[in-house]
C-alpha cells in the first residue's frame, strides 16, 4: 500500500533514522524513493567508504554520469587527497575509469567546456587528464564541478601531500574571481559554498609533507565561504593578501606552525573576521598568538568570539601569554585555556596541613595544595578583558581556579566587566568529577550569582 503521509512529514520521520537503513526504505515505493533520494546523496564522504577513497571517489563519479540530476542533491562532500610516489617525487595518484562509455566521454567533454568557463586549452588538457590517465587531481576537478552549484562544505584530507593543484586551482579560482566581480543573486558554481575543511593529514598519519596558507587561497577567496579550518600549515612567508578580499567570517587555525608575522598577514587579508580559534594540542606554535592577533587593526572593531587553547604548550610558559584585549569593541565571547590566561600556579608562602587522616571525607586532590594563582596576575588578566565581554571559558583548569572566581565576578558589577553573564571553568576529565565535590563550589556559585554571573564547570572534551 501507498503511504498516504505528505512527503513533508516523511521526511520529518525519515531524517531521524540512521542512514544505513534509507536505501533499503527508498526501495519500498516511488513516494519514499522520491523522499528519501535527497537524503541519501546530501553527504559524500569517500574516506568512510569500505572499498577506499579511491574507488569511492569513482562509483560516486559513475553514478552522477548515469543521472546528472543527482548532483542537486549534494551538499556536503569530503575527500582525501591520492597521492604516490615516483621514486624521485611525489605526484597525484590515479582513479581506474573503467566504467567511461563513448556517450560518457562526450558528456563529460561538453559539460568541461561549457561549465567550467575556463580557456579551450586548460579544458582540453583537463579532459585529456581525465579520460586518459585518470589523474586524481582532474578527476576530482569534475566531479567538483558537477556537484558545484550547490555544494555548500567541502573537506579535503591530506591535502599536504602535494604543493600544487592545477586543475581545482584554476576552477576555483575562476570562479572566485567571477563570484567578486558579479552581481547576480542567482546560483552559480560555488555560489552555495559556505563552510571550507583542509587538513595536512588524516589522525592516523600519512604521506603529508607540507602545507602552506597559499595552498588553500582559491577557497578562502570564494565570496561565499564564511567558515574556514585549517590543521596542521607550516608557513613562514605568507604574504597579506592587499584589499582584505576575503569575506570569511570564522577561521580555526590548528597545529600550525606559521610565525607571529605570517599569521598577522593571514588574519590581515579577511575583511570582517568575526570568529577567531587558535589550538594546538601537540606544542607545535612557534610564537604567542596573541602579539598577531592585537596587530591586526580590523579585529578590534569585528571579532566577536576569540578561542585560544595552547595548553599543550603550557610547560613553557611562567607567564601568562594573554595581552590587552580592551580595544575589541564588540568581543563578547572568549574561551582561553588557564595557561595562556594565568601562567603557572606558584607555591603558596605556607603549607596546608595535609595529613589525610585528619581529614577523613576528603578525596586525595590532583592538584597539590600549597599552590595558587598570585592575585596580581590575576587582577592582570581581568585588566586586559574588554568591557563588552559576555561569556568568559577558562579551560585545562586546576583546583586552584576557584580561588580565582571571586576576584573575576566581583568585577561584574563594577566598571571592568560589566556585561558578563556566565564563567565557565572547564576542568579536565580526571579533575572534572572531583571539582563538582569541592567544599566550596556551592559557596562560589552563590557569590557569582549574587553578582549577575552564571558559574558553570562543562567537562572538558
Amino acid at each position: 500500500m501507498a503511504p498516504f503521509l505528505a512527503n513533508e512529514l516523511w521526511n520529518a520521520i525519515l531524517s531521524l533514522l540512521p542512514r544505513d537503513d534509507l536505501p533499503s526504505i527508498s526501495r519500498t515505493s516511488k513516494q519514499l524513493h522520491q523522499v528519501v533520494e535527497p537524503m541519501l546523496y546530501h553527504t559524500f564522504d569517500a574516506t568512510k567508504h569500505n572499498d577506499g577513497p579511491g574507488k569511492a571517489v569513482v562509483y560516486f563519479l559513475r553514478t552522477l554520469l548515469n543521472n546528472p540530476g543527482l548532483a542537486s542533491n549534494v551538499k556536503n562532500v569530503t575527500l582525501r587527497v591520492m597521492a604516490r610516489s615516483n621514486g624521485v617525487r611525489t605526484e597525484f595518484g590515479t582513479l581506474d575509469m573503467f566504467f567511461f562509455t563513448d556517450n560518457n566521454r562526450a558528456w563529460m567533454q561538453e559539460q568541461i567546456v561549457s561549465r567550467s568557463m575556463l580557456p579551450h586549452s586548460i579544458c582540453e588538457d583537463w579532459y585529456s587528464s581525465i579520460s586518459a590517465d585518470g589523474n586524481w587531481d582532474a578527476v576530482i576537478s569534475f566531479l567538483l564541478l558537477l556537484v558545484s552549484q550547490d555544494l555548500e562544505c567541502l573537506t579535503m584530507h591530506n591535502y599536504g601531500a602535494l604543493s600544487h593543484y592545477y586543475f581545482i586551482n584554476r576552477l576555483l579560482g575562476l570562479w572566485s574571481d567571477t563570484s567578486r566581480k558579479s552581481t547576480h543573486e542567482g546560483r552559480n558554481p560555488f555560489s552555495q559554498l559556505s563552510e571550507i575543511h583542509v587538513h595536512k593529514n588524516e589522525a592516523n598519519g600519512g604521506a603529508a609533507q607540507y602545507m602552506t596558507l597559499i595552498n588553500v587561497l582559491p577557497y578562502v577567496k570564494l565570496k561565499s565561504v564564511r567558515k574556514f579550518t585549517g590543521r596542521g600549515f607550516a608557513d613562514a612567508s605568507f604574504q597579506m593578501i592587499a584589499n582584505r578580499v576575503f569575506n570569511t567570517e570564522s577561521v580555526i587555525l590548528e597545529d600550525c606552525r606559521i610565525t607571529n608575522s605570517v599569521l598577522k598577514n593571514f588574519l590581515g587579508s579577511f575583511a570582517a573576521l568575526k570568529k577567531f580559534q587558535w589550538t594546538d594540542n601537540i606544542a607545535v606554535s612557534i610564537g604567542n598568538v596573541f602579539n598577531a592577533i592585537g596587530n591586526v587593526p580590523q579585529l578590534e572593531a569585528h571579532l566577536e568570539e576569540l578561542i585560544i587553547d595552547d595548553a599543550s604548550n603550557g610547560g613553557r610558559y611562567t607567564l601568562p601569554t594573554i595581552q590587552d584585549l580592551t580595544q575589541f569593541s564588540i568581543l563578547k565571547t572568549i574561551t582561553i585555556d588557564s595557561f595562556s590566561a594565568l601562567g603557572a600556579m606558584e607555591k603558596r608562602d605556607w603549607q596546608m596541613n595535609t595529613d589525610m587522616d585528619e581529614f577523613p571525607h576528603e578525596e586525595p586532590e590532583f592538584d597539590p595544595p600549597d599552590v595558587l594563582y598570585p592575585a596580581a596576575r590575576v587582577d592582570a588578566f581581568i585588566a586586559a578583558l574588554p568591557a563588552s565581554l559576555e561569556y568568559l571559558m577558562i579551560t585545562a583548569c586546576r583546583k586552584p581556579i576557584f580561588d580565582c572566581v571571586l576576584r573575576i565576578v566581583t568585577h561584574n558589577k563594577g566598571k571592568s566587566l560589566p556585561n558578563l553573564t556566565q564563567l565557565a571553568l572547564a576542568f579536565d576529565d580526571d579533575r572534572w568529577a572531583y571539582a563538582h565535590r569541592s567544599a566550596r563550589l556551592d559557596e562560589y556559585t552563590n557569590i557569582a550569582s549574587k553578582n549577575g554571573v552564571k558559574l558553570i564547570l562543562p567537562r572538558s572534551h
